[in-house]
C-alpha cells in the first residue's frame, strides 16, 4: 500500500470517528479517547506522506516538520488547537502532574487496564512529560499528557477522576467547549481531505 493509501486509510479513520463524536455513546475519559484517537488518526493522515507514523511521546515534536514536508505548515497550528494549546497556563498544567502519576498507579492496579498503563512504565512516562516540559517546546507535552492520563481515568469510578476532569476542561476538552473542539476537528479534517485530494488529482489516482 503506498503512502497516499495509509493517509487516505487514516484519514478516513478520523472522519468516521468524527461523525461518531456527534451523537456519542461514550462519556468522561472515553469520549475524549475517542476523540483523541481521531485526532491521532488526522495528524497521520498528514505525516504518512512523508514519513513513518508519528510516536506518541514525540507527536507534537514530529508533527510540524512533516506538515511543512507536505505543504501545509498552518496544520501544525490547528492540531494544536485541537488539544487545547491556546488555553494552557504550562505552570498550572504542571501542577497536575502529580495527579496524574496518582491516578496512573491506581489504574496500573487494575486488572482490566491495558498494556500502556502498567506499573513498569510510569517512570518512562514520569520522565518524558518532565523532560517536554523544561523543554523550549512545552506545548510537546500536551499530546502524552492528555492521552496517558485519560488512558489510566477510563478505568478509574467517576469520584476517581476529578483531577482528571479539571485538567480537561483547562484544555476546552469538556461541556460548551468540547462542542467547539468536535467543530474545530470537523473542519481540520476538511482541509486534509482536501490535501490528499490533491495528492490523488496530481498522482492521476
Amino acid at each position: 500500500m503506498n503512502t497516499l493509501q495509509h493517509a487516505r486509510r487514516n484519514a478516513k479513520h478520523a472522519r468516521q470517528m468524527c461523525n461518531g463524536l456527534q451523537a456519542p455513546s461514550e462519556s468522561g475519559a472515553a469520549l475524549i479517547l475517542k476523540y483523541l484517537k481521531a485526532v491521532n488518526h488526522a495528524a497521520n493522515a498528514v505525516a504518512l506522506l512523508t514519513g513513518k507514523p508519528l510516536a506518541e511521546r514525540r507527536l507534537l515534536l514530529q508533527f510540524p516538520a512533516r506538515a511543512e514536508a507536505a505543504g501545509r505548515p498552518g496544520l501544525t497550528a490547528g492540531l494544536l488547537g485541537l488539544l487545547g494549546a491556546p488555553n494552557v497556563d504550562y505552570f498550572a498544567l504542571a501542577g497536575f502532574l502529580p495527579e496524574c502519576e496518582k491516578d496512573f498507579q491506581e489504574a496500573a492496579s487494575r486488572p482490566e487496564v491495558e498494556g500502556r498503563i502498567h506499573p513498569a512504565r510510569l517512570a518512562y512516562y514520569k520522565k518524558a512529560l518532565e523532560a517536554l516540559l523544561s523543554s523550549h517546546n512545552p506545548r510537546a507535552l500536551l499530546w502524552p499528557f492528555i492521552h496517558t492520563w485519560s488512558l489510566a481515568a477510563a478505568v478509574l469510578p467517576l469520584d476517581r477522576q476529578a483531577a482528571w476532569q479539571s485538567a480537561c476542561q483547562q484544555l476546552g476538552l469538556v461541556g460548551e467547549a468540547f462542542e467547539e473542539r468536535l467543530q474545530g476537528l470537523d473542519h481540520y479534517l476538511e482541509g486534509i481531505e482536501e490535501l490528499l485530494e490533491g495528492r490523488a488529482t496530481v498522482n492521476g489516482l
